[in-house]
């Protein structure tokens, strides 16, 4: 059955579910944004949503916060300016975690307590059998995949951070994660000598060391794997919903190198989805879980489920999420529904590969990959 839906002011065509449509496939891949917990009862935080990812066969999301009892004198000196800034999770957190298959630790806070709060983590993680991705011990490890698989399908995931102290950044002899260097430029428009303080024109790229290196590390994921995903934490916070020129830039670059998925993080809010060539990309998922209050913090966020068949992308699962009265994540209906799917299904830039939506359940819209 099909019938005309109108979000955001775009008009999509929506089929219901029929027995003989084919429409489920035999691999679901969730995926979150920024997840930090630091709450009484953390046990609790996902039961709103476990129904969602319960025939999930992989869940994965970016672990924004160490699990650690470091101090003050464990406190990286860069975090020394501005205290509350610095996140960290009691170590049964971790104990919670273990509803994800894998985390990414490449991002801006899961070393604010330093080396010492970066390793109790690795060490939490490894005691309860969460994956991980992004970082270790050294440079190797951080830009090694975590690898899986389930039934029949081998993921690879790799994670990378754009947004981090340089000194986080893993090296043969140090522990960190797997940094990419972004390079910023400020360039002068005509208007600058009509009209003064007028802003500058922000230029981003991707260092071609960068570039290289995770280019590199898709084509050995490839050789291990039926699909690619990797994770990325950058853009720009403080309320920041547009995309940024090295984000498109990163992404697209990993498509063509051979990955199938690309998620984004960060922001703390919304970002479009793309469709590009063979794969998908969500710029930014959003704040999942999130126990620190900012005005620029947007408490609406997706999990993105990929429906995945023979190691192709073909299909996508959009599940808008709000919060409960216990601030604990919960599929949301309505007006916040809507927001949530126009904000993902606007165009990122340009035209997208073509697109149609359907749905499976009250709360999912299924978008299917031309």
């Amino acid at each position: 059955m099909q019938r005309p839906v109108t979000v955001g002011g775009r008009q999509f065509a929506i089929f219901t579910k029929v027995p003989d449509e084919g429409v489920f496939v035999p691999h679901v891949i969730a995926l979150v944004g920024d997840v930090y917990i630091d709450r009484p009862h953390p046990e609790t935080v996902f039961d709103g949503c476990r129904d969602i990812v319960r025939d999930a066969s992989f869940w994965l999301g970016n672990l924004e916060a160490p699990l650690t009892t470091a101090g003050e004198e464990d406190r990286d000196p860069s975090r020394l300016w501005a205290p509350d800034g610095s996140f960290k999770s009691p170590p049964a957190t971790a104990q919670a975690l273990t509803a994800l298959t894998a985390v990414s630790l490449a991002n801006n806070h899961v070393m604010d307590f330093g080396v010492r709060g970066y390793l109790d983590t690795i060490d939490h993680l490894d005691q309860v059998g969460v994956g991980h991705a992004g970082g270790g011990r050294d440079l190797q490890s951080a830009r090694r995949p975590f690898v899986a698989e389930t039934d029949g399908l081998t993921i690879a995931f790799l994670a990378y951070a754009c947004v981090y102290q340089p000194h986080w950044r893993a090296t043969d002899s140090r522990p960190g994660m797997a940094g990419l260097r972004v390079l910023t430029s400020y360039e002068l428009t005509n208007r600058v000598l009509e009209q003064p303080h007028v802003a500058p024109r922000v230029r981003s790229s991707l260092d071609p060391g960068s570039k290289r290196e995770v280019l590199d590390d898709i084509a050995a994921a490839r050789s291990q794997a039926d699909l690619v995903i990797v994770s990325v934490h950058w853009g720009v916070s403080q309320g920041n919903y547009a995309v940024v020129e090295y984000q498109y830039e990163l992404a697209r670059s990993c498509v063509d190198a051979g990955a199938q998925v690309v998620f984004g993080h960060h922001p703390h809010v919304l970002q479009p989805m793309e469709v590009y060539n063979d794969g998908v990309i969500f710029y930014s998922l959003g704040n999942f879980v999130f126990d620190r209050l900012s005005s620029w913090f947007d408490r609406r966020s997706v999990i993105a489920r990929c429906y995945v068949e023979r190691g192709q992308v073909v299909g996508v699962g959009l599940v808008p999420i709000g919060v409960d009265d216990s601030v604990r994540p919960i599929p949301c209906d309505g007006d916040t529904s809507d927001q949530i799917l126009e904000m993902l299904l606007s165009l990122a830039e340009g035209e997208p590969r073509k697109i149609s939506a359907r749905t499976r359940t009250g709360h999912e819209t299924i978008v299917k990959l031309a």
